[in-house]
């Protein structure tokens, strides 16, 4: 009677073992950093790339304007704006790698920055008043360097209105939602149709 219990308990043990090995696994197949969030995706493309993220539709921006490779994404209510473009050049084109100097008098904060897998800069403007932030301009680079020294990297402006006073550009460009916004970029090379980073 003994031997029965223990052969039962050793399968009770075995298949609680293997419903939570089957439950852990249904989340490998998952891929992201565990945003939960309803987003909106858009899509990009430039040269031989397609370039897609998202952005939590909690945070209202609506596409205002939009081309192949830029897009300007809009928020009525709090009188923000948020610029996406992108770029396919030389590595070290100042288009793609800037430095504090490259910037005129009136920003500040200028740092270079890692965002998941992507190496950047990020400078705020002040638009002549140091005490009222209005802009933060983040450059990210997307993919290693090909055969030719070229690389996608993308422009992120956002940028508040004269009309937005409560909203902090420094705590917002900080926040869940907006570093997941640009960790969330991704680049499908045409001719290897693989993703990259």
């Amino acid at each position: 009677m003994m031997k029965k219990y223990r052969k039962l308990s050793v399968l009770l043990i075995a298949a609680m073992l293997v419903g939570l090995c089957a439950c852990g696994s249904k989340d490998d197949g998952k891929k992201g950093d565990g945003y939960k969030k309803e987003v909106d995706t858009y899509t990009k493309e430039k040269d031989e790339a397609s370039i897609s993220f998202e952005i939590a539709k909690e945070l209202g921006y609506q596409e205002k304007t939009s081309d192949t490779s830029s897009l300007t994404l809009a928020n009525q209510e709090n009188d923000t704006s948020i610029d996406i473009v992108l770029f396919h050049e030389n590595s070290k084109s100042s288009t793609v790698v800037r430095e504090a100097e490259d910037y005129g008098e009136d920003h500040s904060g200028f740092e270079h920055i890692t965002i998941g897998d992507y190496k950047g800069s990020k400078v705020f403007r002040s638009w002549g008043k140091e005490d009222s932030i209005r802009e933060c301009e983040i450059r990210l680079v997307l993919t290693e360097p090909s055969d030719k020294n070229m690389v996608y990297a993308v422009k992120v402006n956002f940028t508040k209105g004269l009309e937005c006073e409560d909203l902090d550009v420094k705590e917002f460009v900080d926040s869940e939602d907006f570093m997941h916004f640009l960790s969330s970029f991704k680049v499908t090379l045409e001719d290897s149709e693989e993703e990259t980073k």
